[in-house]
This record gives structure tokens, C-alpha cells and sequence, in this order.
């Protein structure tokens, strides 16, 4: 198993993942803390979609349970984090 990152580390690799990679950066609330990468999305309901079936292939969630989405919106511009959203699994 890996050694554990510092807060340092992480902030410093996941500001250089962002600005090289065309993705959306998914934090969960696994036990071990491992971020998802989706693909980017130009809808709320791809983001959801892309979201949803990441999460449920890791087995970090199930139908029926609840997730905090926290996004900028409209979802296909660049914008800064303006959105949270409550989102129940398959619904």
C-alpha cells in the first residue's frame, strides 16, 4: 500500500493535473481518499451520468444513496465552483 500524500502534495499535484488535462476531478468520500477522473461534460445530466457510473464501477456508492455534486455552472463553460447539488444514485 502506498504512503499517505501531504496536503502540500496534493495540492500541488492535483493544480498540475488540472491545468494539463481536459478532465473533471471527482473527490469522494472513499476510505482511501481516492479521487475519480470522468470525462468532461457540456450537461448537468452528463456530469451525472459520467459521475454516477465512475463511482458505482469503484463501488464507492449504490442505487438509492444520496451525493453532493459541487460544480461551476452552466456545466460545459469554464466557470468557478457555483453549484452544489443533492443527487440520489439512479434517479
Amino acid at each position: 500500500m502506498a504512503a499517505n500524500r501531504s496536503t502540500s502534495e496534493r495540492i500541488e499535484q492535483t493544480l498540475e493535473r488540472l491545468g494539463t488535462e481536459d478532465h473533471v476531478w471527482v473527490a469522494t468520500s472513499s476510505a482511501d481518499g481516492v479521487p475519480h477522473l470522468v470525462p468532461h461534460a457540456e450537461t448537468i445530466e452528463e456530469m451525472l451520468a459520467a459521475v454516477e457510473s465512475a463511482m458505482m464501477a469503484a463501488g464507492t456508492i449504490q442505487q438509492g444513496q444520496q451525493v453532493v455534486l459541487i460544480c461551476g455552472f452552466p456545466v460545459g463553460a469554464i466557470r468557478p465552483t457555483n453549484l452544489a447539488l443533492l443527487h440520489t444514485v439512479g434517479e
